[in-house]
């Protein structure tokens, strides 16, 4: 079989590949080969060839911990059962998750936005644990956020189920639950615009928002600062991979104050840049976790402070 590589140097026929009824099923090898008889072999991949039966259980998540706070043990089951009804009971099981960032938008709160850019949620696949079916065909299963997981927003969680059928055929169910890392959300209710006037008073407005989509009860403080953005510009080598463009983004304090919330009301926040270019405004817990963010450029008589942006160049002169 010829096969091409694609864009991104990949092989793949060009439509699936079927084994005849009359081929024995078992372990089979792909060869991988420069063109030709004496073609130089590239690599090689061992694949099993089996005839389809349709699984023999039926899986299923259940007592998943949505809406949950992430700041103790969190607990689910994992459930089997035969396709005619009887608990498959006994059989191996195992649970992994995976997180990742997702908006917290509560009703009632048009206006305002939750949540820091600068926080990002990747990379965490986990095995959350391994083990054996009860006689109700149910295994319970326990995992803990890691402190290190700071979401922009709420926490999305991936929960995998898998049952080992006797033969070893793993069948699977997954599902996403949304988890609070932080006890309570910070809306800013920024200008329409994020072009801002250089050297001029603007206002952010800044409300507390519980997990639950309430207005957080009591006062408390918080910490607002004003950054002032810029980027550095330059090819890296790394191992294995040459050079590399790289864009360094760097914060400037440019100002900081401590704003209180009082009960039942939003705070304002009143700031102004004296110099054009890009600027982010934060607002955080300095004694939790929760954090807001609003990105602007400000703008000098009239002419717009935002700079091309290097990150992708298209075109890159040595001199």
């Amino acid at each position: 079989l010829a096969l091409m590589p694609d864009a991104s140097g990949a092989l793949a026929p060009p439509a699936p590949v079927v084994v005849p009824d009359s081929q024995p099923s078992g372990r089979w090898t792909l060869v991988f080969r420069m063109p030709g008889d004496d073609g130089a072999r590239l690599g090689a991949r061992a694949v099993l060839v089996e005839a389809f039966v349709p699984p023999q259980i039926r899986v299923a998540l259940a007592a998943l911990p949505e809406g949950k706070p992430a700041d103790g043990p969190l607990a689910f089951q994992v459930t089997a059962e035969h396709l005619f009804g009887k608990p498959a009971g006994g059989l191996k099981a195992e649970a992994s998750i995976a997180y990742a960032d997702t908006p917290f938008k509560p009703a009632g709160w048009d206006g305002y936005a939750f949540g820091d850019s600068r926080r990002d949620v990747k990379g965490n696949f986990a095995v959350i644990g391994r083990g054996r079916l009860d006689d109700a065909g149910v295994g319970g299963f326990t995992f803990d956020v890691p402190a290190s997981l700071l979401p922009s927003g709420m926490l999305q969680a991936t929960i995998e189920g898998t049952v080992f059928e006797p033969g070893g055929r793993p069948v699977s169910a997954r599902a996403a639950v949304n988890l609070h890392r932080h006890p309570f959300y910070i809306g800013l209710r920024a200008p329409a615009s994020a072009e801002l006037p250089a050297a001029r008073t603007n206002t952010v407005t800044i409300a507390l928002v519980a997990p639950d989509g309430k207005r957080l009860p009591g006062a408390r403080a918080l910490d607002v600062e004003v950054l002032a953005v810029s980027h550095i510009y330059g090819l890296v080598r790394e191992p294995n991979r040459g050079y590399v463009w790289k864009d360094e983004t760097v914060l400037s304090p440019v100002t900081r104050r401590r704003v209180q919330v009082t009960d039942g009301a939003d705070a304002v926040f009143d700031f102004a840049v004296g110099n054009g270019g890009e600027y982010r405004l934060v607002a955080f817990d300095p004694a939790g976790t929760a954090a807001s963010s609003f990105a602007f450029t400000a703008t000098e008589d009239g002419r717009s402070g935002m700079r091309s942006n290097l990150a992708s160049p298209t075109r890159l002169d040595m001199a």
